[in-house]
């Protein structure tokens, strides 16, 4: 629930920067979770939502949010 644990996921998974295999689809999952999370600095969410952006033409965005919500509702800010 760290977000900038959250941030720092994402982008090794979007930038296959500490060995982890680009997957774009877990990089705009935790993109998301530390966008939306109630303890993040405007930093961070600036930031994250400019990934997102980026990610938008890879990755179906709804479908992640609604996974976040069904399963992991606490990561957002709801």
């Amino acid at each position: 629930g760290e977000p900038s644990a959250q941030y720092n996921i994402a982008t090794s998974y979007m930038t296959d920067e500490w060995g982890e295999e680009k997957d774009f689809e877990k990089a705009a999952f935790w993109f998301m979770c530390a966008y939306q999370n109630r303890k993040s600095s405007k930093s961070t969410i600036d930031a994250s939502k400019k990934c997102l952006d980026s990610l938008a033409k890879y990755v179906n965005l709804n479908s992640v949010k609604e996974r976040i919500v069904q399963n992991y509702p606490e990561y957002l800010n709801l």
